[in-house]
């Protein structure tokens, strides 16, 4: 109500995603900007090499990579669950989370009460983790909600593809050509780890990044 009220005054109410901007029809006054993407400082980060994770360089398994905070947004329990049915039969696989947070322990708990300690990889905070998604096969998005997930971007230029629940991220991963959101049914997530992992997505043309994500395009889009 707070933010409504005073929104309704303001001249223009500038919202981070069309997702976003959906989510208050109300207002009439709003439209879309995107935040500004550094291209090239993520991939510069993404070509340090990985060194402080021996599992995560071992080349005959696939790399599936989870980022963010271990709170109850993240929703990775479910992650958890899907993943615990994926591995069933594909076992040559790790699950590596890149973060921290107050569900830390009852996420480990998880991990061991579904037998999951070989097949999971808990990282903790890492301050670069392109270098984790360019060499991962895949990242997994479980989110309830976002607003503009940049790690769906951050992934797109580093060349990884991404699978996400219906958190918001169906405009991102159209734009990028990769699969789309998936229903909070962890036999489903499952199901398109596979599919995801068993497909081909073509490298994301630069200039789509420009155009959308570049500072010359955000500075354009305040004014």
């Amino acid at each position: 109500m707070f933010f409504l009220k005073y929104a309704s005054r303001s001249e223009v109410v500038n919202c981070v995603s069309n997702n976003v901007k959906s989510r208050i029809p109300t207002l009439k006054n709003t439209r879309t900007v995107y935040n500004y993407i550094d291209i090239d400082f993520i991939e510069n980060k993404a070509n340090e090499k990985i060194s402080d994770d021996s599992s995560f360089l071992d080349s005959s398994k696939k790399h599936l990579v989870a980022i963010g905070r271990f709170v109850h947004e993240k929703n990775f329990a479910f992650l958890l669950e899907a993943y615990n049915l994926y591995i069933q039969n594909n076992p040559n696989t790790m699950l590596h989370f890149l973060g921290d947070g107050e569900l830390r322990n009852s996420l480990e708990e998880l991990t061991t009460k579904l037998d999951l300690n070989a097949h999971v990889n808990f990282l903790g905070f890492i301050d670069n983790p392109y270098k984790y998604i360019k060499n991962a096969d895949l990242v997994c998005m479980t989110s309830h909600f976002e607003g503009l997930p940049t790690v769906v971007i951050e992934s797109a230029v580093l060349g990884t593809p991404v699978i996400a629940t219906k958190c918001g991220a169906s405009e991102l991963l159209e734009l990028f050509g990769f699969p789309n959101e998936i229903e909070f049914d962890a036999k489903a997530y499952a199901s398109e780890i596979t599919n995801a992992l068993a497909a081909k997505f073509k490298p994301v043309d630069r200039k789509l990044f420009e155009e959308n994500f570049s500072f010359d395009n955000f500075l354009n889009s305040m004014k």
